[in-house]
Order: C-alpha cells, then sequence, then structure tokens
C-alpha cells in the first residue's frame, strides 16, 4: 500500500455525551456551536479501495476502508469526523503543522516517517505489485526486468522507495495522484506502475488492457497505521484501542470487503 501500500461512506459520527475535549487525547482541540468535538482526518482520497470518490445518494462521497476506520475512531471518541482531503506528499506536513489531528491514508509506518510522527498499531498488511499494460507481461516477470523500464509510482510513498531503492530505475515518474499514473501507463508514458496489490486489483477492473505481473514485494514496514501527532499518547492509546476492537470483533475484515465491493460496484457504473 502507500509509503507511507482497503486508498468510507463520509458521515458524520454520533456525538458522545462525554464532556471531555479533544484535546484530552489530541494535541488541539476544535468545537463549534454546542460544543461539539470534531476530530479532522487527512487522507489522500485517490487510492481505492482505501480512500476514494464515490457517488453516495447522489453526492460525491470520499469513502473506503480507512474512512470507515476513521469513523469509528470518531465514535470512539465522541467526536465528529471531518475528512480533509490533501496530496499524500503533504500529509506528514500537515499533521505536526496542526492543519489534521491524524492520518489514515493507507500510510506505512518506515522509520523515517517514525522521527516525524507517531504511529498506532498495525491494522492492515498489504503486499506491492506491479501494473503493466496486457501486452508487456511476459516481458516483466522479475524484479530484474524492470532495471531498464520507465518505473511509475506514487509521490512520497512506499511504492517510490521501492521503486528508487528496490527497482534501481532510472529516472522513475513520481506523481501525487495514482489515477494520473494510471493514464501514464496506459499511454506508454511508463512500462510499469508500482502500487499496493488492492489498489492495482481495482485498477484492471475498470482497464482491461492492463494486469498485474508476477512481481511482488514484501511489505518491510510492516502494513498501515494511523499517524497522530509525535508525543500525542492519549489520542494513540485510544486509536489503538479502536483497532483492537475492530480486529477482535471481525469488522475490520468486514470493512475491507464491503469497500473492495463498493469500489468495483462504482467502476461498473461508469
Amino acid at each position: 500500500m502507500k509509503k507511507g501500500l482497503l486508498k468510507k461512506i463520509f458521515a458524520v459520527a454520533l456525538v458522545g455525551v462525554m464532556t471531555f475535549s479533544i484535546v484530552a487525547c489530541g494535541d488541539k482541540a476544535k468545537t463549534d456551536e454546542g460544543n461539539k468535538k470534531e476530530l479532522v482526518v487527512g487522507l489522500s482520497a485517490d487510492y481505492a479501495p482505501y480512500e476514494f470518490h464515490a457517488m453516495v445518494d447522489g453526492k460525491d462521497t470520499i469513502v473506503g476502508f480507512d474512512v470507515k476506520l476513521a469513523e469509528e475512531i470518531a465514535k470512539d471518541l465522541g467526536a465528529t469526523l471531518k475528512i480533509k482531503e490533501m496530496k499524500f506528499d503533504s500529509l506528514l506536513g500537515a499533521l505536526p503543522a496542526g492543519q489534521i489531528d491524524m492520518i489514515i491514508s493507507g500510510m506505512n509506518p518506515d522509520p523515517e516517517r517514525a522521527k516525524k510522527v507517531d504511529f498506532s498499531d498495525i491494522y492492515y498488511t498489504a503486499q506491492h505489485s506491479v501494473l503493466v499494460k496486457k501486452e508487456d507481461a511476459a516481458k516483466y516477470k522479475k524484479t530484474e526486468d524492470l532495471k531498464d523500464a520507465k518505473v511509475g509510482a506514487q509521490m512520497g510513498s512506499t511504492q517510490a522507495d521501492i521503486t528508487k531503492e528496490v527497482i534501481k530505475a532510472k529516472d522513475p515518474t513520481l506523481l501525487s495522484n495514482v489515477n494520473n499514473l494510471i493514464l501514464e501507463l496506459k499511454s506508454g508514458k511508463i512500462d510499469a506502475l508500482v502500487t499496493e496489490k488492492p489498489v492495482g486489483e481495482m485498477a484492471i477492473k475498470s482497464n482491461n488492457d492492463l494486469v498485474l505481473s508476477d512481481i511482488e514485494f514484501k511489505d518491510e514496514s510492516g502494513g498501515n497505521a494511523v499517524a497522530v501527532k509525535k508525543g500525542n499518547k492519549e489520542l494513540l492509546d485510544q486509536v489503538n484501542k479502536t483497532i483492537k476492537r475492530l480486529k477482535d470483533s471481525g469488522e475490520l475484515d468486514k470493512f475491507i470487503v464491503e469497500a473492495n465491493e463498493l469500489a468495483s460496484k462504482q467502476i461498473q457504473q461508469k
């Protein structure tokens, strides 16, 4: 999934009757009329089935696996959820700057990121794969085959690091939006696109000229986690409680299935 390599009905979570402020669990508090508490979550909504745009009740809405997790965290905090869509490579700067309270965007807790933010327990572990044109499937069978290829990946992502450090691609194409990278692949401007496997699987459902190659990469950083501001232990503890609750109940698995189904449905409607 993103470096951070299912990128959720955008709904307002029920406000609990508890009177504590988000500041008790978070770095900053935002209140509106009626003292409603607000949890601002940053994400990059171009990464189905994690987070993506879909028409819900006639409205363009950000949905997906990560949004469902964000809703549950907000519910447990007794807060309303506000989604703030940003470019993926801007998220890590927005968190310490106080623009958002947390990041839930398929982000991997690698050592460099961990210097800037604190990460929750892993809530999902993904594999990284390589998208290629169907006609080129036989051409790219192993990592070495990509050495001289034009390879693309999302800017600031784990896949970008894989492209540069593992594949050692020459002059890789790094863009902030995965959908634009898919267009680059289809048009022949790049030969291969490194992405999380679930994202790649979604892509080939709506692009029958693309396939996943045999090349896969292990997620060395362990999976996806929620990022909070450095030192924000109380909020981090609450996030981990929510993750544990959802894992123990099996709801996280349900969210993954639902996000994939919704993403597939959106593709069929286009």
